[in-house]
C-alpha cells in the first residue's frame, strides 16, 4: 500500500507540486489581504456604517437606518388610519415596530411625546379581530397597543436609493 502511494506521488511530483503552490499561495494572499473577525472589536461595525460604502442617498429630513430611511423626528399626532395614508401618499410607509424598538436607541433620537402614552404608530397590527396598532412607548421601554382612533404622532420610511 504504502509502494503504490510512494510511486503515484514520484509520478505525479510536478502536478502535486504545482497544486501545493497554488493552493498555499492564495491561502497567503487571504491570509495577509483579508480581515478576520478578530481584528474588528465587538460593537464598532453596525448596519449603518455601510451606508457610505452602498452609496446609499436618503431623502431629506431622514436618517439612514438598517437599510431604510426613517424620518429624525416623529409627525404630529393622527390616528392610525391617517398616519399610515399620510406615508402611502407619499411612497412611504410606517416602520415595524422591531424598527422603531432599535431606532430608539440611536444616538439623538426620541420618539413622539404627548400626553397619555408615550410613543408613536408602527406597522404592526393585531389580528385577533380587535381594532388595534402597536405603539412603541419609549419611556417605559415596552410595546402597548392602543386603538386606531386615538392619535399618536407617526414617522415614516422611505427607501434609500443609490
Amino acid at each position: 500500500m504504502l509502494g503504490a502511494i510512494g510511486r503515484y506521488i514520484r509520478q505525479h511530483h510536478v502536478a502535486l507540486l504545482a497544486l501545493f503552490v497554488a493552493l498555499g499561495g492564495t491561502a497567503l494572499a487571504l491570509d495577509r489581504n483579508g480581515v478576520k473577525s478578530r481584528h474588528i472589536a465587538p460593537g464598532e461595525v453596525k448596519l449603518s456604517d455601510t451606508n457610505d460604502r452602498l452609496r446609499l442617498k436618503c431623502p431629506g429630513g431622514t436618517r439612514y437606518f438598517e437599510g431604510g430611511c426613517i424620518e429624525r423626528s416623529a409627525r404630529a399626532d393622527a390616528i392610525f388610519t391617517n398616519a399610515r395614508d399620510d406615508c402611502l401618499d407619499e411612497n412611504r410607509r410606517l416602520p415595524s415596530a422591531t424598527e422603531l424598538r432599535l431606532f430608539r436607541h440611536e444616538r439623538g433620537v426620541t420618539l413622539a411625546d404627548q400626553p397619555g402614552p408615550v410613543g408613536e404608530w408602527s406597522s404592526d397590527t393585531d389580528v385577533d379581530g380587535s381594532p388595534v396598532a402597536t405603539v412603541i412607548a419609549d419611556a417605559v421601554n415596552s410595546e402597548l397597543n392602543d386603538a386606531w382612533n386615538n392619535p399618536h404622532g407617526y414617522r415614516c420610511v422611505a427607501r434609500a436609493k443609490r
